[in-house]
């Protein structure tokens, strides 16, 4: 399994339409995109401008072909303007130990 975690800090007057965005994302990405297990989107109790994307990918490959689709430029587009600094990523190779 494949696993990302971004997180973001948004600028004040773009808060809304992001979390619009990724709201839209984690509703649509697991079905239209082959390989997609999970696509949460988290949003800071004490801290409401930062929010977490967390995604689980059958593998690898599944999570570049959803990185390289039209699909994820626009949602990129939409990030870039609503962001107050770069976000913070990290990827993993890992294995499911649970139900």
């Amino acid at each position: 399994m494949f696993v990302a975690r971004v997180s973001l800090t948004t600028s004040p007057d773009a808060h809304g339409r992001l979390v619009e965005r990724l709201t839209e994302e984690a509703t649509v990405v697991p079905d239209k995109f082959d390989g997609c297990k999970f696509y949460a989107v988290s949003i800071d109790t004490n801290d409401d401008h930062h929010v977490l994307i967390a995604e689980e990918w059958a593998d690898r490959a599944s999570f570049d072909a959803y990185q390289q689709s039209e699909y994820f430029a626009t949602t990129l587009e939409t990030l870039k303007s609503c962001l107050a600094a770069p976000p913070d990523s990290a990827y993993y190779e890992s294995t499911r130990v649970g139900p």
